[in-house]
């Protein structure tokens, strides 16, 4: 008789005070945690970064050329002999610019056993697709204007004394390409379109970067 008396006693106290005796139970509980590794997105990465990133490493350079294995003026001696007097690397390289101006990067990627063109990734549908190729040379390179915010300039032309100038452009990840400037020891001077003020010195000159894990880190994840 005491024992229900005091059962319904306590009974009465923990009523007056909001909980029953199963809602006690549950809130003496330790709280849960969390141990997880957040996920890139949520330590403010973007989907783009880590597509770029992916296929740069599967074209991580894994070994050397042999150099002394081609014969003297074949056509993979001359092309690696082309971007070594260039002054660019023989193994995969890229550039990353936002041709478009829409706040996603475009990616670049030359391969100079491949030859003379750099091939142009686009970040679309939660992945990257090739949307096109942009011509290259070793004595030239990509730049921008120094007054335009859109477009991608590109110079295949020996050491500024010849060749021509490029403007690449891009419209519903379409890239699209126009001769501006057509030279022969006169960059200044544009068949073209002669009266545009095109110069070399009005050019920024883009930077590449070789393959490598540092490099993707401090250029595609801004590190």
């Amino acid at each position: 008789m005491k024992k229900s008396a005091i059962f319904i006693l306590i009974l009465i106290l923990l009523t007056a005070c909001g909980k029953t005796p199963v809602e006690m139970s549950e809130s003496s509980e330790a709280p849960t945690i969390l141990t997880t590794t957040p996920t890139p997105s949520l330590m403010g990465f973007q989907a783009w970064q880590d597509a770029y990133a992916g296929f740069l490493r599967e074209n991580i350079s894994t070994s050397e050329i042999d150099f002394d294995a081609f014969v003297d003026g074949s056509d993979e001696d001359a092309r690696f002999g082309a971007f070594k007097a260039g002054g660019y690397p023989v193994t995969p390289f890229f550039y990353l610019y936002d041709i478009d101006s829409n706040g996603t990067p475009e990616m670049i990627y030359i391969d100079a056993a491949k030859g003379y063109e750099g091939d142009v990734y686009a970040y679309k549908n939660d992945s990257i697709s090739k949307i096109g190729s942009i011509g290259f040379y070793p004595f030239g390179g990509f730049y921008i204007l120094n007054d335009k915010t859109e477009g991608l300039y590109s110079d295949i032309g020996y050491k500024g004394h010849y060749g021509e100038i490029y403007f690449y452009s891009m419209d519903s990840d379409v890239l699209t390409i126009q001769t501006v400037i057509e030279y022969n020891n006169q960059p200044e001077l544009s068949p073209s379109q002669p009266r545009l003020p095109y110069t070399f010195d009005n050019f920024i000159r883009l930077d590449y970067y070789e393959i490598t894990e540092a490099n993707i880190t401090e250029v595609i994840y801004g590190r």
